[in-house]
């Protein structure tokens, strides 16, 4: 809740140094949309994701992973919102954004996998969930703690996956 305002107030600081497309803007942006998302603050976090991915979009070009990382972030606002379907699409657009500029086994690309899973299934697509949450899992768990969010969230997924599926 502190970090609302101290976000707001160095953002408006750092649009009238920097100007209003820079990347620092845009870190400030991204942290500013973190916090409202952990507020339950999904629409307006989603904003000031949008605003991050078009900042590196301007400074970066279209095929930068810090844009891939900005539509990984405006996924989870509208998973956490129940719009599974444009999850997957801005999952999908970062996901291959991705394979031009990151290595497959980054973890980006791994928690990527993770939250279109997740998306994949709460659209009931148990099928492509396992895969992708297997996938994704195999990646953060090779440089991430076991107790990560990301595998403890994404464990809990392909649970529910699998079982949907039978146990297969």
């Amino acid at each position: 809740d502190e970090a609302v305002p101290l976000l707001r107030r160095a953002l408006a600081i750092q649009e009238r140094v920097y100007g209003k497309v820079h990347p620092r803007v845009a870190g400030t942006l991204n942290a500013l949309g973190a916090a409202l998302a952990e507020q339950g603050r999904q629409a307006e976090a989603d904003d000031y994701y949008a605003r991050t991915a078009d900042i590196f979009r301007a400074v970066y070009g279209n095929e930068h992973y810090l844009v891939g990382a900005s539509l990984g972030n405006r996924a989870t606002t509208f998973t956490e919102r129940g719009d599974n379907a444009r999850a997957e699409q801005l999952l999908r657009d970062a996901l291959a954004i991705y394979a031009k500029t990151l290595p497959p086994d980054h973890l980006y690309v791994g928690i990527a996998r993770i939250k279109l899973g997740r998306a994949l299934l709460r659209q009931r697509r148990y099928a492509e969930s396992t895969r992708e949450l297997e996938a994704g899992i195999a990646i953060v768990s090779k440089g991430s703690d076991p107790s990560s969010a990301w595998l403890v969230k994404g464990r809990a997924d392909l649970a529910e996956a699998k079982a949907a599926l039978g146990g297969h």
